[in-house]
C-alpha cells in the first residue's frame, strides 16, 4: 500500500495536484509496479483519488485477510501513516 501511496502523491506532484484515474493508470505510465497492486491476500487494492481520509492525497486501503471491504479487517494507508491521529469524519 505505501508504494501506491507514494505513487500517487509523485503523480499527483507530476501533473499539477490532477489524481490518477486509478491504480491502472499508475502502473501504465510507471509510477507503479503492477507487483505493488495488490495486498498480500492477492486482492486489488482499493483507490479513492482525491481521497476523503489521507488529506490531499489518495485513499488507498486493502479490505484485508477476509477479502471483504468495509469489515473490521480492513487495513487503511492513512490509519499506517499516523495512527495516532483521529481519522476524518468520512472515514470513521
Amino acid at each position: 500500500m505505501k508504494a501506491a501511496g507514494d505513487a500517487s502523491a509523485q503523480y499527483m506532484l507530476d501533473h499539477s495536484g490532477d489524481c490518477p484515474r486509478g491504480i491502472d493508470e499508475l502502473i501504465s505510465q510507471k509510477y507503479l509496479d503492477p507487483s505493488n497492486a495488490k495486498d498480500p491476500w492477492g486482492t486489488a487494492l482499493l483507490f479513492r483519488c482525491p481521497g476523503n481520509c489521507d488529506g490531499s492525497r489518495a485513499d488507498v486501503s486493502s479490505a484485508g485477510p477476509d477479502r471483504h471491504e468495509g469489515t473490521p479487517d480492513d487495513i487503511k494507508y492513512w490509519e499506517l501513516e499516523a495512527p495516532d491521529s483521529p481519522p476524518a469524519p468520512a472515514c470513521r
